[in-house]
């Protein structure tokens, strides 16, 4: 994996299947038209050799080869395997291990069924850095996790047989539990209760973990925690599932582990990130949540599920990419605030814990709500 570019600032890794060729195609139109020098993106496959596709496995070895070939630096294989219930959580955990080592300062992870504007995302990591630089006076790239933040627990190893979570029995370093709450508006000092009557007790959260159709993490926080204790049992484990939540904590017991300052950036649901229309059959709540796909401020978009999708999201992006350049703002607050509340037996609180070491938990303002970064600063300082 690398760059021709000097400064190698965003490396992207689209997590894909073999027999998705078409989404292939017109992200591959997408992001080969808009990324800026500096970015590279690749699409990560795993090992197939237990695959059973629709596609005779001949026909579909011989397809991919052909796709191979054309499109040759375009693919990442990791040695996690393909087509088992896990695959997604093993090629994330992969992914985030291989890409910590690319020499990039920041690594995203994307599906195949969503759409980023890496223009957008590129000069958010560049505002993610200056707000580092106010908020801890270093040019350190900071140890950074980025995108739409939700509320989840996770269950302990040694509870994995508990009955109220039958479905982790297998996960050895355990799994996701309780209800899923969103986190926004993260700057807030609203309290968010996350349902926790499904998690044995003690269990580990609510914490902050990032939705996994679109998320980045600054080179230094994903070294350590590729290089920490916990993701070596990460891979070995065939049991866990639940990737986005599992990835959030293992980030974060490597960050309490090893003391880093870790800063989270919050981006908003519906106006920064859009789910949008799923035609294949699932929700789309109202009308209204449509809106923001031409509102001006997205940067990334859901469910995207085929070709004429891909361009309504392209063009969405570029109308908004010229306004974007003078309202794109990281405002970050004291941590405090997004101290999450669930069951009081639980170990609720990680994030209290890791506040006397971070410089503030950050969130990406509603345009031209940006607020005051001069007072942001201040609260930075304040942790």
């Amino acid at each position: 994996m690398s760059s021709s570019s000097a400064e190698q600032i965003l490396i992207a890794g689209v997590i894909t299947a073999a027999p998705n060729f078409n989404q292939r195609s017109w992200i591959r139109r997408h992001y080969d038209a808009t990324k800026p020098p500096g970015v590279q993106y690749f699409f990560v496959l795993g090992n197939m050799s237990t695959c059973k596709h629709e596609t005779k496995p001949s026909k579909m070895k011989y397809l991919l080869h052909e796709e191979r070939m054309r499109h040759r630096a375009s693919f990442h294989d990791v040695t996690a395997q393909d087509c088992a219930k896990t695959a997604v959580a093993q090629k994330s955990l992969a992914w985030l291990v291989d890409a910590s080592k690319s020499g990039f300062r920041w690594i995203a992870k994307l599906d195949d069924d969503s759409l980023a504007d890496l223009r957008r995302l590129h000069r958010d990591a560049l505002l993610v850095e200056g707000a580092r630089r106010a908020c801890a006076k270093s040019s350190d790239v900071p140890h950074a996790y980025y995108g739409v933040m939700r509320w989840r627990s996770w269950t302990l190893p040694e509870h994995r047989n508990a009955s109220a979570v039958k479905a982790c029995a297998d996960a050895e370093v355990g799994c996701a539990c309780g209800g899923q709450s969103d986190a926004w508006p993260p700057g807030s000092i609203r309290t968010h209760r996350v349902r926790q009557e499904e998690c044995p007790d003690p269990n580990f959260g609510p914490f902050p973990f990032a939705d996994g159709s679109m998320w980045m993490i600054s080179s230094p926080l994903a070294t350590a925690a590729a290089g920490g204790a916990l993701a070596p049992a990460f891979a070995r484990d065939r049991g866990w599932l639940h990737e986005d939540v599992g990835i959030g904590y293992l980030l974060l017991r490597e960050a309490l582990a090893q003391r880093l300052p870790l800063m989270y950036v919050a981006l908003m649901e519906w106006v920064h990130h859009v789910r949008w229309v799923d035609v294949r059959g699932s929700e789309l709540s109202t009308a209204e949540k449509v809106r923001p796909l031409f509102g001006g401020a997205v940067l990334g978009v859901h469910r995207v599920g085929d070709g004429w999708q891909a361009e309504m999201a392209r063009d969405a992006f570029d109308r908004s990419w010229a306004d974007a350049a003078t309202d794109d703002k990281i405002v970050c607050r004291p941590c405090a605030a997004w101290e999450a509340r669930g069951n009081e037996s639980s170990s609720a609180g990680p994030l209290r814990r890791l506040a006397s070491a971070a410089y503030g938990c950050c969130h990406k303002a509603r345009p031209g709500k940006a607020g005051d970064l001069a007072h942001a600063a201040e609260s930075c300082a304040a942790t």
